[in-house]
């Protein structure tokens, strides 16, 4: 089985706020579907979308690509500003960036 998690990293308030498909264990089958369903969401709000092939990436281009990626590395706070853990994992954290739009 396969699970879907879209995290995005909202750089004024330092938040990542993370979406988690449920379910959480998705055969192959419905594995391809919830993909295709996310990325046309995430486009029609109007981000940008590339596929990396991260499978094809050699070990060190997949470590330097999840050194940039703020869920898998400990980003700086913008702005001089330090989210508490509690603020960042908030329910209210997904309202604030759907709100931002």
């Amino acid at each position: 089985s396969l699970s879907v998690y879209v995290s995005l990293w909202l750089p004024q308030s330092g938040e990542n706020v993370v979406y988690v498909h449920e379910p959480r264990e998705l055969p192959i089958e419905a594995y391809r579907e919830a993909e295709a369903e996310g990325l046309q969401f995430l486009e029609s709000m109007g981000f940008m979308l590339d596929n990396l092939n991260f499978r094809n990436l050699s070990t060190e281009q997949q470590q330097r690509t999840l050194e940039r990626v703020p869920l898998f590395s400990r980003p700086r706070p913008s702005r001089g500003e330090v989210v508490s853990r509690e603020r960042a994992r908030s329910p209210e954290a997904l309202a604030r960036l759907l709100a931002s739009f």
